[in-house]
């Protein structure tokens, strides 16, 4: 199954703009081959794309959640499996509350150049006593990779 699923990815990445990103999400459902993964890199650069005279940013936050929501949840109807996005954003941890009214699988992702290490840490909207997932992956010195989980 995840085999048959990657067949099918597409990767969308280094759109020049909100613009643009919208225009590819708008068409997607007309390619021949549907994606089953969106990754979006950089994704800060298209929710900073916007005039404030224009727009408010929450409303411009809501417009590209939703649509790209709304683009991979039809791409999940006609492939009839499971899609994902994955979004790449340095100030979004920033403002988490608002993306967790889109998206429900946040991580924190953290290099630690120091000890050669990537920690990986789920934002559940929870209960404060409640413990979140979280992962360190470290590439020892004799090139061997662990992942260590809590």
């Amino acid at each position: 199954m995840v085999l048959e699923s990657l067949v099918n990815t597409k990767i969308v990445l280094y759109l020049e703009n909100y613009e643009s990103l919208i225009e590819r999400m708008i068409e997607l459902h007309t390619f021949a081959s549907l994606p089953s993964v969106l990754l979006i890199d950089d994704f800060d650069a298209y929710i900073n794309d916007y005039k404030e005279t224009e727009i408010s940013q929450d409303l411009h936050i809501a417009r590209i959640c939703s649509l790209i929501l709304d683009t991979m949840n039809s791409c999940a109807r006609i492939l009839k499996i499971n899609v994902y996005i994955c979004a790449w954003s340095f100030s979004g941890i920033n403002d988490i509350c608002t993306y967790t009214i889109y998206f429900i699988n946040i991580w924190n992702v953290m290099n630690e150049e120091e000890n050669n290490t990537i920690f990986l840490q789920k934002y559940l909207q929870k209960t404060f006593t409640e413990q979140c997932p979280s992962y360190r992956y470290c590439k020892l010195e004799d090139g061997t990779r662990d992942i260590f989980g809590k």
